[in-house]
């Protein structure tokens, strides 16, 4: 699976960039003390006439962001270049110390440090002919793909046709099944990511059944959830079961 920090850590910023911690407790006002506290803090590093325009340019295009944001909830990490067009906030698990970084490269420790605490990983929710997956970055859940399989028709009239009829779906279910898994396998091949499932208890044992062995083992938890659940509402179930 893809560095969900690669390209932020790859990317040289000729006109600089920000790198900004801000922790919980604040509301949006309050943010300017926290950031002229960390700019006589961060003086020497500012000495250079292009740094401290380049910090008056990316902390007022950062508050005007905060400004139009409903209130944080979470610690955050913000990162911000206008002439490169970054302005990229990251949700953090943990609490963080209030930093702020200009440089042609970001800061990216504090959040490479709670990776390590919080590994990334996959949400696999299944059914026999939906397959939603999602992954979470900290507390950043993003739904990543939606894989509507070939719909599964059940017969409840009795006879050889009905048996038949009836295999015909457990089939196409397993079908749209092994589709799901093979595209987790494709996406993370070596099992990197942590993996979560969700759904029926059948349509999960059959998902399970397709995976490569590394991927399945990545498997940290299971819980049962409709395939209608919200993000939000996945994470507390995961969260609580696991």
């Amino acid at each position: 699976m893809v560095d969900p920090l690669g390209p932020l850590a790859a990317a040289r910023y000729n006109g600089l960039a920000l790198s900004l911690y801000l922790p919980l407790g604040h509301d949006s006002s309050s943010y300017d003390a926290v950031i002229k506290d960390l700019r006589r803090a961060s003086a020497e590093a500012l000495a250079s006439e292009d740094r401290r325009q380049a910090l008056d340019r990316e902390t007022a295009r950062v508050r005007r962001m905060l400004d139009e944001l409903p209130a944080l909830r979470k610690p955050v990490a913000i990162f911000s270049s206008e002439p490169a067009d970054l302005l990229q906030t990251i949700r953090l698990r943990d609490e963080v110390q209030p930093e702020l970084w200009i440089d042609d490269r970001l800061h990216l420790e504090p959040v490479r440090r709670q990776l390590e605490r919080h590994p990334p990983a996959l949400i696999a929710l299944v059914d026999k002919e939906h397959a939603r997956i999602f992954s979470v970055v900290l507390e950043d859940v993003e739904e990543v793909a939606d894989l509507a399989g070939r719909p599964v028709k059940h017969h409840r009239q009795g006879g050889w046709a009905a048996d038949r009829l009836q295999r015909n779906a457990e089939e196409r279910a397993h079908a749209n099944l092994k589709v799901a898994a093979a595209w987790i396998a494709r996406q993370d091949p070596t099992g990197s990511w942590r993996l979560y499932v969700a759904g029926p208890v059948g349509a999960r044992s059959t998902f399970k059944r397709y995976l490569p062995k590394r991927v399945l083992e990545a498997i940290r938890g299971e819980v049962a959830s409709p395939l209608s659940a919200t993000p939000t509402e996945l994470i507390a179930k995961l969260r609580s079961a696991t």
